[in-house]
């Protein structure tokens, strides 16, 4: 059975790390699914039928949490095959084969039939037309500057349909006139036709096939909440992955996430639809503690590090102070006014009020820094030694930390100089610490190379930067010495296999990985010819470990090829190699 799929990607929203199992939030599991309405236009050009058919979860606590992935199915008198989308059903061979020999596409009628499949498919019911030009008509959906929206239908002289084509960008002249467009009415297709128990099983059993479904409650850690509330906040995380291929990028793993916030109050579970609503509920300010207020400082920073864990900000943008009769958390800045939570208090400090918004109304007082008593913190942890010989094409990672909140709010940057020219700039708007970066191998020639890396105050001059680091390199030529390099195969045992489609093996290979360091040997993977991935020194590590995925173990033979290589110019100069032969069936 062959499948075609597509990527599927939902959100993803930073979250605590403190994990918890709890069954109360598991999700139901059901099957469903039917004849679409498409189904109707495909019975009256092919001897086949549509199948739209799914999975969904569901959570008994909450109907805010549903989710579900569906195919499509093309059902044949030999066959039930699955796809992601109906883009990829219509322009499949199997479809095409299914198309009848009694169906021709060769005049208006037959082309307007299928303008109504393609209206059913994207649910576009005007502006829509056709045409045709030669064998190929031309269906076209939508029509945005140059971009032309449109299916290609390829026919032979009698009308017989022999490919179908689909393309956002199609290249194609549109006619210069052009028949009225109408809309286009589909309201007499449907179906109420049941789906019978045998191809309810198979569809279910490729379902569980391919997906992995799986789930995770994420709670804010007790250590943070409890000073100020006794509710319970986390983040039920689902998920679930599959396998995707793709004719440009071929097999690969897509994961779909879910993420909700939750509150839990004694036996009842809250969803909302976004951690800021939670925050800003009624409910959770319930569940603040009698004795909480915000009549000193450092309650409010007890209130600031839980939504540090729980929400999103723009550290230059973030400020905590106190105006009027209320607290403000600023987060970031939305068209230029302050975003954040407002905390309405009492006279005593008791928060009567909790609520999030775009645009605070408020005047963020300026933090002035007096640099002179700042600590940057500008060091580098990576390498450990600022005198430095490296072998020629080497690539050469570093790394530095410093006092990044001091550097957004004041408009710092870092700049790294070779040879004493800037090569590379980190910005102010994007500080965080550490800072990784590398040297290239292409300019580790042999010789002394001087790499400086600033840590600069608002402008270009160097002289007057917070900090600079200093990294002397001495390149020398690859000379391994005549070493007689190895890569013993320890796992799998025998590097001629027979294995199964879709079956991952393990590697475990045996080498040198402390000269291979020194010397800045490389290991490459390369699968069927082509490099599919490695690891670099000075990062190897002995044993190495991997595996051939699952994914890539396609019926057929396929070659394998772990190799350790110098850097640089030599770098197509093997040193040792191990080599796994699989046939897979």
């Amino acid at each position: 059975m062959k499948t075609i799929l597509t990527f599927i990607l939902a959100g993803i929203v930073a979250f605590a790390t403190a994990q918890n199992n709890d069954t109360r939030f598991d999700l139901g599991k059901v099957y469903e699914g039917g004849y679409p309405a498409i189904n109707g236009v495909v019975e009256k050009m092919a001897d086949a039928q549509v199948i739209e058919y799914g999975v969904r979860w569901q959570a008994d606590f909450s109907s805010e949490i549903d989710i579900h992935r569906n195919y499509m199915f093309l059902k044949t008198d030999s066959e039930l095959l699955a796809f992601d989308t109906y883009y990829q059903l219509l322009i499949s061979p199997k479809f095409v084969a299914s198309v009848r020999d009694d169906f021709r596409l060769n005049g208006d009628e037959s082309a307007m039939l299928f303008q109504e499949l393609l209206c059913l498919v994207d649910q576009r019911f005007w502006d829509v037309f056709f045409f045709q030009e030669n064998h190929d008509w031309y269906f076209i959906r939508k029509v945005f500057f140059d971009d032309i929206e449109a299916w290609k239908v390829t026919v032979d002289n009698g009308g017989k349909i022999l490919s179908i084509d689909y393309s956002s960008r199609m290249q194609v002249t549109l006619p210069d006139d052009k028949e009225d467009v109408k809309m286009v009415d589909v309201s007499g297709y449907q179906s109420n036709a049941a789906i019978s128990g045998e191809d309810a099983k198979v569809m279910q059993q490729y379902i569980d096939d391919k997906l992995t479904f799986n789930q995770e409650v994420v709670s804010v850690p007790e250590d943070i909440i409890t000073p100020f509330s006794s509710a319970r906040v986390c983040k039920l995380k689902y998920s679930f992955s599959e396998t995707v291929s793709d004719d440009e990028y071929g097999d690969y793993i897509s994961t779909s996430s879910y993420e909700y916030p939750v509150l839990v109050d004694g036996v009842e579970i809250l969803v909302f639809n976004d951690i800021n609503e939670l925050i800003s509920s009624e409910r959770f300010k319930e569940r603040l503690n009698s004795d909480f207020t915000l009549s000193v400082e450092g309650n409010a920073f007890l209130f600031e590090t839980f939504l540090d864990e729980v929400t999103s900000f723009d550290k230059r943008e973030k400020a905590t102070f106190s105006q009027y009769n209320s607290w403000f958390f600023v987060r970031e800045e939305s068209f230029g006014e302050p975003a954040g939570f407002r905390v309405e208090v009492d006279e005593k400090g008791v928060p009567v009020a909790i609520y999030y918004s775009g645009n605070l109304g408020v005047k963020v007082p300026e933090e002035v820094f007096d640099e002179s008593t700042v600590d940057w913190g500008f060091s580098l942890i990576d390498p450990l030694q600022t005198e430095l010989k490296v072998t020629e094409g080497t690539v050469l990672p570093f790394g530095v930390v410093f006092n990044d909140d001091a550097a957004s709010k004041t408009g710092a940057w870092l700049m790294v100089s070779y040879q004493g020219e800037m090569v590379s700039m980190y910005a102010a708007t994007e500080m965080t610490s550490p800072y990784y970066s590398e040297v290239p191998g292409e300019i580790m020639t042999v010789g002394k190379h001087t790499v400086d890396i600033y840590l600069m105050r608002p402008g270009m001059d160097t002289e007057t930067a917070h900090g600079k680091i200093t990294l002397n390199i001495e390149v020398v030529p690859f000379d391994d010495g005549g070493m007689d390099w190895s890569l013993n195969m320890e796992e799998p045992a025998q590097n001629e296999l027979q294995s199964q489609e879709g079956v991952s093996i393990p590697v475990r290979l045996l080498f040198d990985a402390d000269e291979a360091n020194r010397l800045g040997v490389n290991l490459i993977i390369r699968f069927n010819g082509n490099d599919v991935g490695g690891s670099n020194a000075p990062h190897l590590n002995s044993p190495f470990e991997t595996q051939i995925p699952g994914d890539a173990m396609t019926s057929g033979k396929h070659i394998v090829e772990f190799l350790l290589v110098p850097p640089g110019k030599e770098k197509d100069r093997v040193l040792a190699s191990a080599v796994v032969n699989i046939e897979v069936k």
